[in-house]
């Protein structure tokens, strides 16, 4: 079984567990030229679920079974789940991640949305909603938002990630299984030790968590 298989068959196990019925869809964006990978469940006005860094957006499988009456469409953003990567450079990543939501929007035929996000997916949220296209309708933030706001910092592990050796490092150690330990403490930092306590099985950091 490919790589790919094995994670649709987790997707398909956690979304039976939490009653969730999706179809795929991928959004080709322009500009920058990345692909986006979205799962849409429901009919409704729509809420967008964007993922942290590291995690499938299929991670946050709990709470989009808690919202009835709405289209739900959960998102994997570029090199997470199965949406191939992206390097983000070339431009500010303020305005890739920006290019990215809004062409998202676009794509799904949405002038403008709910976001629940998480980590990273916070951060390009906060940016989109700063921006003066109005797609932004509403956002819950999940966890830690990034560094999207004046004054905040990130951590002194993500700073180092950034370094050019440390960053290849890291990237190569993201395609490896982790124990379920590590993924857990990872977790509690962005999403809570409640959530993080739900994980189970192993998992690769480049979104092969198995959340139930």
């Amino acid at each position: 079984m490919s790589a790919a298989d094995a994670f649709r068959a987790t997707e398909a196990r956690v979304r039976a567990s939490y009653g969730l019925e999706a179809r795929e869809q991928w959004i080709d964006v322009a500009d920058p030229a990345v692909r986006v990978r979205v799962q849409v469940s429901g009919e409704g006005p729509p809420v967008v679920f964007l993922n942290g860094i590291g995690s499938p957006g299929i991670g946050l499988a709990p709470l989009v079974e808690r919202i009835a009456g709405c289209q739900l469409l959960i998102v994997d953003l570029p090199g997470h789940g199965l949406a191939p990567p992206y390097p983000w450079s070339g431009a500010p990543v303020r305005d890739l991640a920006v290019g990215v939501l809004s062409g998202l929007l676009d794509g799904l035929g949405l002038p403008s949305a709910s976001l629940v996000a998480n980590s990273l997916g916070g951060m390009f949220a906060l940016w989109l909603a700063l921006d003066p296209s109005d797609q932004v309708s509403s956002i819950v933030l999940v966890g830690e938002p990034g560094i999207a706001l004046p004054g905040a910092r990130g951590n002194a592990v993500m700073g180092a990630l950034t370094t050019p050796g440390l960053g290849r490092l890291a990237q190569w150690g993201m395609t490896r299984p982790a124990p379920r330990r590590s993924v857990r403490n990872g977790l509690a930092q962005t999403m809570g030790q409640a959530a993080a306590a739900h994980l189970s099985g192993r998992a690769g950091c480049r979104g092969m968590a198995a959340w139930h």
